[in-house]
């Protein structure tokens, strides 16, 4: 699929952006992005996985970026853009080139408490709420049909879609929270005994630290007594659940579906892949990888690679795997 550039823009408009400091001779405009497939003249596309060099089309016209150690795979007519991180800054390229128009406007059509403080430059959507004492950062973005209640706090340059729901939060700058996500609800707490179960009152709130993204239809629960805490730099999916009082340390990936139970840590960089269960009051080590659908019940080491249900090491864990195929082949 291609992808046109709105306005004229030169080979050497892409290598600024990139930061590649050095004089392009060549003159053409760049027209656009594609895939490797639609890849064609005055187009840039990226190689950033060998898996796909059957994908590049033989006639040569275009522009590839990729690695230089991938230079070989490149047909010869291709010009090429040789960084050692090309998928990073083609994205830097698209977000750049493909920036979408913001209008800083409040619509008529909010509720707007007159205790709430706005910053500038700050776009509230029609039939949006916000509550009594909300504080909303300068060039934030508040989708059509939004609620914040009251006193949450909002940093600058959030993008918060539409339809979402936001209650006892504190948000840092440079969030995203896609359509639908739910921030801020009470937890699934109770006490049970032979009596029944007792609901228990939840006061903690979320704090969702910087340049977070949270994917739409997401859950995140406030905390009982303490805070339920999203680290700086987490990437969170699409429908996912995350408890009370869970902690996730910074640049965490949580993938869609994965579920998180109360109290349970995640130590920076874990990557949990998608359908994931973990279990409540756990500890799961920095850098720990998670493979889909994997049922975790225990505290994981830092940097530990499990898979299965209940989860085991990567490597018996494909094992066993193996060993079941053989015997029921057999």
């Amino acid at each position: 699929m291609k992808h046109f550039f709105k306005n004229n823009v030169s080979l050497q408009d892409v290598l600024t952006t990139i930061n590649i400091h050095e004089e392009s001779t060549d003159h053409a405009p760049v027209l656009g992005v594609s895939t490797l497939q639609d890849l064609d003249e005055g187009l840039i596309a990226c190689l950033h996985n060998h898996q796909y060099v059957d994908q590049i089309p033989a006639h040569g016209k275009g522009i590839i970026m990729t690695k230089p150690e991938w230079d070989h795979y490149v047909p010869s007519g291709y010009q090429k853009i040789l960084v050692d991180t090309p998928y990073r800054l083609f994205a830097s390229i698209l977000s750049h080139f493909f920036k979408k128009d913001r209008h800083c406007s409040i619509s008529p059509k909010a509720s707007i408490s007159p205790t709430a403080t706005i910053g500038k430059d700050v776009f509230i959507g029609d039939f949006c709420v916000i509550g009594d004492g909300v504080v909303i950062g300068d060039g934030s973005y508040i989708g059509h049909h939004t609620v914040v209640e009251s006193h949450v706090i909002i940093g600058q340059r959030c993008h918060i879609e539409s339809h979402v729901s936001i209650q006892s939060a504190q948000i840092g700058s440079s969030v995203t929270i896609k359509n639908g996500a739910r921030i801020g609800q009470g937890g699934f707490g109770f006490h049970m005994d032979d009596k029944g179960p007792i609901d228990v009152p939840q006061l903690g709130r979320v704090i969702i630290e910087d340049h977070v993204m949270i994917g739409a239809n997401t859950t995140i629960d406030r905390g009982s007594l303490e805070n339920t805490i999203i680290g700086k730099g987490t990437r969170i999916d699409n429908l996912v659940q995350i408890a009370h009082n869970v902690v996730l340390k910074d640049r965490c990936i949580i993938v869609a579906q994965v579920g998180i139970a109360g109290s349970t840590e995640l130590g920076e960089g874990v990557v949990a892949a998608g359908q994931v269960g973990i279990t409540g009051h756990l500890k799961i080590g920095k850098g720990c990888q998670i493979a889909a659908q994997s049922g975790v019940m225990k505290n994981l080491p830092d940097f530990s690679v499990v898979g299965g249900s209940p989860s085991l090491p990567a490597q018996k864990w494909l094992k066993i795997n193996a060993m079941l195929k053989k015997m029921v082949s057999a």
